[in-house]
């Protein structure tokens, strides 16, 4: 499963102000190179974390629609946290028009389908109805959702002062090396993960 960020958050979790004051910097020398930092570690801890930390609209695309079994429920599984909505689940379909078989777009109605509240969300068919059929092309059933935290204000504190030790640490190590995240970070970040498993 891959996902696709199609809008990116218009903000930051951190100001710049904020991260110079952490980076004991107070000059404007090094503005933009600390404002891409803080884009760079925001996108490195929704990696780590499986989490978008701002409202995004992120695409996941399937070749086919998960089946039921003997043991398991169809679900899709939405890989940021937290969801806010399920914009569009479109699909491909062959259809006779004209008596022409022909591949059109469909999409499923949201009262065909749940979101479940938890972290990570899935998607599953409404109680009695299962998944649509599809012609099972390439990248053929396409998920948009957003998901993120409403405000900068939101974003948990232990995820923001995690961001700001990344920063501190590439600010003052600026060459490539074999180097971890730091460990303070890992230990503010882990009770934050989804995708542990």
């Amino acid at each position: 499963m891959n996902y696709k960020v199609i809008i990116p958050p218009t903000e930051e979790p951190l100001t710049l102000d904020e991260t110079k004051l952490h980076l004991r910097v107070d000059n404007m020398d090094e503005d933009d190179y600390i404002s891409a930092l803080i884009t760079a570690a925001r996108e490195q801890v929704e990696q780590i974390t499986g989490r978008a930390l701002l409202l995004q609209i992120i695409q996941q695309k399937y070749t086919d629609f998960p089946r039921k079994s003997k043991e398991d429920y169809p679900a899709i599984r939405l890989l940021k946290s937290p969801v806010a909505e399920v914009s569009s689940i479109t699909y491909k379909v062959e259809e006779l028009v004209d008596e022409v078989l022909t591949i059109v777009d469909a999409e499923m109605e949201a009262e065909d389908y749940i979101i479940t509240s938890t972290e990570p969300a899935y998607i599953v068919p409404n109680v009695g109805t299962d998944f649509p059929s599809t012609n099972c092309e390439i990248e053929n059933v396409i998920v948009e959702y957003i998901a993120g935290y409403p405000t900068a204000a939101d974003v948990p504190q232990s995820i923001k002062f995690a961001m700001l030790l990344l920063i501190g640490d590439l600010y003052e190590n600026r060459q490539d090396g074999i180097r971890n995240l730091p460990r303070a970070s890992q230990a503010l970040l882990n009770p934050y993960r989804t995708n542990k498993y």
